[in-house]
């Protein structure tokens, strides 16, 4: 690694300082020269050559003066933090696994940092939960790829996806962990690289780890830590002015030397960003030249050819942004060493300039050189309805209802402040006829109300939300950031669902802080609106009037159902008791329909949502697999479009190429309480706005054992056997002491001592006797004819078997001509013996040596065989559920290898204590 010659001669002077920059070479130069950046195939250079630049640049930019005071101990400094600063860079997954394993917590700078690398990490998935589509198409490259969380456990598991997730989590840290590297060292899948050797000591670590993590900080945020570690002596600690070299680093980071160009100086940015942005700016920004020999000594002028307006903007925001670390590092300088009478230390420039302000440049410039972006005016506002809510009325009822129920809680909560426990929120919807072709849609509340700054910035601002302003987060946030009140509105742009309702709103609101009464009426492209003030005794809240026309007034009266709308009825919107809405048609009361009677729901928490409530008994409206999630309250749909869990760990298929089934498959319909705001809902509040709850793991859990308790709890008739029919419909295999379901973790905890027996019957329901085959577990196929096309399972099961099959059925099936069977099933195929009645066959090579049941046509259980079409010895390939990692996980735990269900309650209780302790909660409620 080459060391600028200045910097030389000073560390030639003092063979400690120099030694140790040579032993912290001697093991890092290999890691630079190797160079493979992991987590960042898609980055810039970081190798020997990025190190070398930016030492080059440190150079440059010290004044002559202070390098006559500089001393070899502050150039060590420099040289070991401009080798740690990007060190990020080429962390490896070893590395990264012993970052979030605690490895590194040792190293952890408790006055800047309150939180260890784990910590971080799963605020950080959380957070990619939620990313917004323009976050993954920056980041990842794909606007619709839903979240992943990596799997850690092999390198070769990891994805492009998942290098870049990691990535983007070590780019928005790399600051800290090169600080974290200067005290720890390196380590890797090679090993451990100490930094430096026992002649660097404690006291040059830190200030080496400081200063290569000011680059990405505010310097002033670094004084805390240097007053702990040189107290009265922090501007010097140690006798390094280590605030000076900050200034040196950050800048020598945004001005680089390349000795390689005919021109030697280059411009970049000051943080890698992500993958596609580096890519661009590396492609596209062209800066020509950079001059430092000017009448202006302390300035630096940059000679630019960009080719569009998009690299003009770019640039020029580059450029002042290096004015603006120019200007803070100065300031800086002035701040911490002004007291110092002479001999100041000082960087070389001042000033950052280009002919981007040049007019005679600007007017050859065959495009506009300025930043252009759309600008919206009121016609906006009316063309975004159709788009977001179609052309249905009951939209704008859940919006207005939406924005009465956040007033009337905001005004408990502020009751309850001044110790008034008397309010009850109260709400009323009414639609009242005219005239024959009109109808007046009110709805009034008794809540806050609102301001006057309040209608003006945010009622009337369309994309401004109240809840995001100071006023409210001062009223309704406390001292620890959380949300006193559930609040629903959130992208402040419910009042244009209300214009589905009519074309003029009439709003009349007495504001509950001041009393203050504001009334005026608006349409959605009015140029100006009037806000009268006045008097008003009634009491504090809001009332919206609407007329609206008889069409729409049909549709929210008498809605026609269509599979295709995912609207709600008027009137169901809401789900809770409180506040108490009264709706009324033409001065008569309407009651709502109640869909949460009778309905058992089972809740969670979690650090973002209060109560998770969560239930499979929804059906609504009798459509078949429902699945219902509404957010404090307020209905977002009743039949969710990705409501089915995923299971990364199974994404591969079957032997068979089908997608291995799960045995918990669908999602339970939810009630969430979101204090926060952070449930992603769409824009139009119809749907979820990803493909995983932000709670999805938590949700598996609580339904895995939910699903074991049901489980362990379900009672079964030996007499009669029939589908037991618990949720997720798992298949029973019944024995003579007890059951298992067809699944993965029972069916290889058993395989070995069971011969799987199936029984195929026309009945619903089985009358058999199966006490004398105590090592055969019976599959009962209920309610199944075998006469149609596509019985390959029927028939033909997976992994094979011998088969007992009624004669006339066989050829139906098996006839060449009729096609029923595909041509594999056709030859693999083997009759064992038939009479008039019967045929009995083996299937894919099957081994019928040492057969349980089927010894012989005349030696079969009559009892059986009057009961079934088809009897059948398989193997356990034809049981291909799988539980995903979490059920599996929860199975070994309560189960454990008691494969065998038995059927008396108090053996269960007996045996699987800790899942009748410890489930409880689910057997009880």
């Amino acid at each position: 690694m080459k060391i600028p010659d200045k910097f030389k001669d000073i560390l030639s002077k003092n063979q400690i300082a120099n030694s140790v920059v040579l032993d912290v070479i001697s093991s890092f130069e290999p890691i630079f020269k190797d160079n493979k950046l992991y987590f960042f195939e898609e980055y810039t250079d970081h190798g020997i050559d990025h190190i070398e630049k930016v030492l080059e640049s440190a150079e440059f930019i010290i004044s002559i003066d202070s390098f006559k005071n500089i001393t070899a101990t502050e150039i060590s400094i420099l040289i070991l933090s401009i080798i740690l600063h990007d060190i990020g860079m080429h962390v490896e997954l070893a590395t990264f696994k012993g970052m979030l394993n605690g490895d590194y917590d040792k190293c952890k700078n408790n006055i800047i940092d309150d939180k260890a690398w784990s910590q971080l990490w799963n605020e950080y998935l959380t957070e990619v939960k939620r990313f917004s589509s323009v976050q993954k198409q920056n980041i990842f490259g794909d606007s619709s790829i839903p979240f992943l969380n990596p799997n850690l456990d092999n390198k070769d598991n990891l994805t492009g996806y998942d290098k870049k997730l990691i990535g983007e989590f070590i780019r928005r840290h790399h600051c800290r962990f090169a600080q974290e590297v200067s005290l720890g060292g390196l380590k890797s899948e090679k090993g451990h690289v100490n930094f430096g050797t026992d002649k660097l000591n404690v006291q040059t670590k830190e200030l080496a780890g400081i200063l290569a993590r000011s680059h990405g900080m505010n310097i002033r945020d670094t004084f805390a830590y240097l007053m702990d570690i040189g107290h009265d002596s922090w501007r010097n600690p140690h006798g390094v002015n280590i605030i000076y070299l900050m200034v040196i680093l950050r800048i020598a980071d945004y001005i680089q030397i390349d000795n390689s160009r005919v021109n030697p100086y280059l411009l970049k940015l000051k943080t890698f960003n992500s993958p596609i942005s580096q890519l661009e700016n590396q492609s596209h920004l062209a800066v020509n030249s950079i001059n430092f020999n000017n009448v202006d000594e302390e300035s630096i002028y940059v000679d630019c050819s960009p080719n569009d307006s998009k690299m003009f903007v770019k640039i020029k925001t580059l450029i002042a942004d290096i004015q603006n670390e120019l200007d803070k590092s100065w300031a800086v300088l002035g701040e911490v060493y002004g007291f110092i009478p002479q001999n100041k230390p000082s960087i070389k420039f001042r000033r950052i300039l280009s002919n981007l302000d040049n007019k005679k440049f600007l007017s050859k410039l065959e495009y506009v050189p300025k930043k252009i972006t759309f600008n919206a005016d009121n016609n906006l506002s009316k063309l975004l309805v159709a788009p977001l809510y179609g052309d249905n009325p009951t939209f704008g009822v859940r919006e207005l209802l939406q924005n009465s129920i956040d007033a009337c809680f905001e005004r408990k909560e502020i009751e309850y402040q001044n110790k008034n426990y008397n309010y009850l929120p109260k709400i009323e919807i009414s639609i009242d006829r005219l005239n024959d072709d009109e109808s007046i849609f009110i709805i009034e509340d008794n809540g806050k109300g609102m301001s006057s700054d309040e209608i003006i910035n945010y009622f009337l601002n369309v994309g401004n939300s109240f809840r995001k302003s100071m006023e409210w987060k001062k009223q309704f946030v406390n001292e620890d950031g959380k949300t006193k009140i559930n609040r629903n509105g959130k992208f402040g742009i419910g009042v244009l669902a209300s214009f589905l309702l009519g074309k003029e709103i009439k709003v009349e609101t007495k504001n509950i802080y001041n009393s203050e009464y504001h009334f005026f009426a608006a349409t959605i492209d009015a140029p100006y609106i009037n806000i009268n003030k006045g008097n008003s005794e009634d009491d504090f809240g809001t009332k919206i009037s609407v007329v609206i026309n008889n069409e729409d007034r049909n549709k929210l009266i008498n809605p026609k159902w269509d599979y295709r709308d995912n609207s709600i009825k008027w009137t169901n919107w809401y789900l809770y008791d409180e506040p108490k809405i009264n709706f009324s048609v033409d001065q008569k009361s309407v009651s709502r329909e109640n869909i949460l009677e009778n309905i058992q729901f089972f809740d969670f928490s979690t650090n973002d949502f209060e109560k998770v409530s969560w239930s499979y008994d929804l059906n609504i409206r009798n459509r078949n697999y429902s699945s219902l999630i509404a957010c404090n309250g307020i209905i977002i749909t009743e039949n969710h479009s990705s409501d089915y869990f995923r299971y990364p760990e199974n994404y591969q298929t079957s032997p068979y190429g089908y997608y291995q089934e799960m045995l918990i498959n669908r999602k339970p319909s939810l009630l969430i309480v979101d204090k926060e705001g952070v449930f992603p809902v769409k824009l139009d509040r119809n749907d979820i706005d990803c493909d995983e709850f932000p709670f999805e793991n938590d949700l598996k859990i609580e339904t895995a054992k939910h699903f074991i308790a049901q489980l362990l709890f379900r009672e079964i008739d030996t007499k009669s056997f029939t589908d037991p029919k618990i949720i997720h419909s798992p298949h029973f295999l019944f024995g003579t002491d007890g059951f298992i379901i067809d699944s993965e973790y029972f069916i290889n905890g058993v395989k070995d001592d069971f011969q799987f027996i199936r029984i195929i019957s026309d009945d619903k329901q089985i009358e058999v006797d199966i006490s004398g085959y105590e090592d055969c577990l019976f599959d009962f196929k209920l309610d199944t004819k075998i006469n149609l096309t596509y019985q390959e399972n029927n028939v033909a099961p997976h992994g094979g078997g011998l088969i007992l099959l009624e004669k006339n059925k066989y050829e139906s099936l098996f006839q060449d001509k009729v096609k029923r069977l595909n041509r594999y099933v056709l030859d693999n195929v083997n009759i064992i013996d038939q009479n008039q009645k019967y045929v009995l066959y083996t299937m894919y090579d099957y081994d019928y040596t040492n057969p349980k049941i089927l010894t012989g046509l005349n030696n079969i259980d009559k009892n059986l065989l009057s009961r079934a079409t088809s009897i059948q010895e398989i193997t356990n390939l034809s049981f291909t559920k799988k539980e995903g990692n979490i059920l599996n996980e929860l199975f070994k735990k309560y189960i454990k290898t008691h494969y065998i269900i038995p059927y008396e309650m108090s053996k269960r209780r007996e045996l699987y204590k800790e899942a009748f302790k410890e489930l409880s909660y689910y057997f009880t409620k």
